[in-house]
């Protein structure tokens, strides 16, 4: 979890490298205060930066979450998210957040 006011963390780096080094377990980032993040274009800036500090995460389920839980923003897909990790399904997410298709001519409108 990463205050989305704030960005990444020295403790918040620190936990990122255990989990990629010591854990090796898949993890999300989650950015949580969005509501008192500021204005979409300083969210942005804030996720981009996040996520630049990620550049070699190779355990991150991408794409970061967002969620304000004053509003309720962001909750439902990430529980979503959550159990689609713990269960392997995918049937749950989102399309842009789902894998895309395998296999010749999958996706929508193929003939």
């Amino acid at each position: 979890l990463v205050d989305a006011r704030v960005g990444l963390k020295p403790s918040d780096v620190q936990m990122l490298q255990f989990l990629e080094a010591e854990a090796r377990l898949p993890y999300l980032v989650v950015l949580t205060k969005a509501d008192a993040a500021g204005p979409p274009q300083r969210i942005a800036q804030v996720a981009a930066l996040v996520q630049s500090g990620l550049k070699s995460a190779r355990r991150q389920l991408r794409p970061l979450a967002l969620v304000s839980s004053q509003r309720k923003a962001g909750v439902d897909a990430l529980q979503r998210r959550i159990i689609c990790a713990a269960t392997g399904r995918s049937d749950l997410l989102p399309e842009a957040t789902a894998p895309a298709p395998r296999g010749r001519g999958g996706g929508r409108g193929a003939a």
